[in-house]
C-alpha cells in the first residue's frame, strides 16, 4: 500500500498493524474499508499519555497527509 500511519510517543514508533483497503487487518470485512486506513497498536496504550499521529498517502493519485496528537484519559 501507498499509505503510511506512524503512532509515536516521545518520539518512540509504537509497533503495531496497519490496516488498509488492499491490506486489510480483518480481510473478512475488508468491503466495508472502502477507502479506510488505521493503526491498531499491538499494546494498550498507556493512561494519561500525549501520542502524536501522522498518516500519509495518495488520495486520487495526490498526495495527503495528516498530524494530529492526542491524550490518553486515566
Amino acid at each position: 500500500t501507498d499509505a503510511r500511519i506512524t503512532l509515536t510517543v516521545e518520539g518512540t514508533a509504537l509497533d503495531g498493524f496497519m490496516s488498509a483497503p488492499d491490506s486489510p487487518a480483518c480481510p473478512d470485512h475488508a468491503r466495508n474499508n472502502r477507502n479506510t486506513v488505521c493503526f491498531i497498536p499491538k499494546r494498550a496504550l498507556a493512561s494519561n499519555t500525549r501520542y502524536s499521529a501522522s498518516v500519509s498517502c495518495f488520495v486520487n493519485g495526490e498526495p495527503w497527509r495528516r498530524q494530529w496528537s492526542f491524550t490518553t484519559g486515566p
